[in-house]
């Protein structure tokens, strides 16, 4: 139907767009080493949205994961190398 391709248009052109748009602006702002550890936040929040879109329940498991994805998150931030960086 014509609300379908209008759908199919608009995730596959406009969100993917608005999305590597916003990601690169974040890391134009902290820089690709700072930015890339955030990938690591994508089974977590994948986890979230499952909740809501997909009626799913977090186990034990799950809160394990993410509290350990957030603690390596940390330690990386707080942690990590001060390494001079290149312009």
């Amino acid at each position: 139907t014509f609300e379908s391709v209008i759908a199919i248009i608009y995730l596959g052109i406009i969100v993917s767009v608005f999305s590597i748009y916003l990601w690169n602006a974040g890391i134009r702002s902290i820089g690709a080493n700072k930015a890339s550890i955030f990938l690591n936040l994508i089974p977590v929040f994948g986890a979230i949205l499952a909740i809501f879109f997909l009626g799913e329940y977090l186990l034990s498991f799950h809160f394990i994961g993410g509290a350990l994805i957030c603690l390596g998150i940390t330690l990386v931030i707080k942690l990590g190398r001060n390494s001079p960086e290149i312009h």
